[in-house]
């Protein structure tokens, strides 16, 4: 069974009150927005991240 990724970088769009919303840089991308718990990232959360996606 061969394993494939897709690295789909993201930025910071907004703050809400409990979630840090990321969209991606490329907009054909798998996963065009990922909504992140403000609890689960340091309190200064980071301005890109990297998904990444493996099947």
């Amino acid at each position: 069974m061969s394993t494939e990724t897709k690295n789909i970088k993201m930025g910071l769009t907004k703050s809400t009150k409990n979630t840090h919303v990321y969209n991606s840089e490329d907009d054909d991308a798998a996963i065009p927005t990922v909504y992140i718990k403000k609890t689960g990232l340091p309190k200064e959360p980071p301005v890109i991240i990297e998904l990444i996606v493996k099947y």
